[in-house]
């Protein structure tokens, strides 16, 4: 194994004859909306906000999914323009974008009106449906810590939490005492 490794990374392929495939484009759903007039208001912003996300999820290749990743972008008069990006906890439906947008522009404030917006979702995935306990059965740990870490192991593939757990107590050496364990609730 490392001879062919060693070949492969000297450029000697060795008859390795298979082709390189690159991935496969990120699907992504751009759309755009033309304000009728040039807008100063967060109100008439999320108006035209909320009918952008209804005509993108509306779209076929959304139709049944949610996005877990948006970009807003405002063209503003005189030819400036204005950003937001944000990653979100989870996927969610044109409702919920509009909620959390809202939330996220609460206290923007644009360096003049609006004239124009678009919407860029990517991370286009099946709406994730959260399965709730049974009666009577609760949890053993804080729900907001068990939801925290769920979270975090969907977004990158592993917990990134540790804990502390006791491995040799008894030994001189402190780096033997305790060690870091992934935390899995």
């Amino acid at each position: 194994d490392g001879r062919r490794a060693w070949e492969l990374a000297a450029g000697r392929g060795g008859g390795d004859d298979r082709t390189v495939r690159a991935r496969p484009p990120e699907e992504v759903v751009d759309e755009a909306l033309e304000l009728p007039a040039p807008v100063t208001s967060r109100e008439a912003l999320l108006v035209g906000l909320a009918h952008l996300a209804r005509r993108a999820f509306a779209r076929p290749e959304l139709r049944g999914r949610h996005a877990r990743q948006v970009r807003l972008r405002v063209l503003i008069e005189g030819g400036r323009s204005w950003e937001k990006a944000a990653t979100l906890k989870e996927p969610v439906g044109w409702r919920r974008l509009v909620a959390a947008l809202a939330d996220r522009l609460e206290a923007v404030e644009l360096p003049g009106a609006a004239e124009a917006l678009t919407l860029h979702l990517a991370g286009l995935t099946a709406p994730i449906a959260p399965q709730a306990a049974l009666p009577g059965f609760l949890p053993r740990r804080p729900l907001p810590l068990v939801e925290a870490v769920r979270q975090l192991k969907r977004r990158y593939g592993a917990s990134p939490i540790y804990r502390v757990a006791e491995v040799e107590p008894w030994s001189r050496i402190p780096e033997r005492r305790h060690a870091l364990v992934s935390y899995d609730p």
